[in-house]
């Protein structure tokens, strides 16, 4: 079952993932993140098909541009898509709203979705 929280980490860094509660002593990982992903905003400017890096600030300032959520795997260099972690890093734990929630659904591999309700209102 899909499930992903929004899952906001004291080094304020924010992640995407499904979080499975570990049964284990004090003072080990006591939960799996699942498919992570570091969740920030892209900006499309007008006339532009994503931002560029090199492109000056001034140049981009007053001109129209849209957010988009951007997703990128996490932790970096690694393709193991479950992470063992102690919840002493997190923050907080929140529901991701809908257009986070689609982004994620958008970039999980197809096997692995098993749609819920609350999937099929967003999809």
């Amino acid at each position: 079952m899909l499930n992903p929280r929004l899952i906001l980490l004291k080094n304020n860094e924010s992640i995407i993932a499904e979080v499975e509660e570990l049964d284990v002593e004090m003072g080990l990982p006591d939960c799996k993140l699942i498919n992570p992903f570091t969740v920030g905003t892209d900006y499309i400017y007008e006339g532009e098909e994503k931002w560029i890096a090199n492109l000056p600030a001034d140049d981009l300032i007053g001109k129209p541009c849209q957010k988009r959520v951007a997703l990128e795997r996490w932790p970096w260099y690694t393709d193991q898509r479950e992470v063992v972690f102690s919840s002493d890093n997190i923050l907080t734990i929140l529901s991701p709203n809908a257009e986070l929630l689609k982004a994620y659904i958008d970039v999980i591999p197809p096997e692995q979705l098993q749609e819920t309700e609350e999937t099929d209102e967003i999809l």
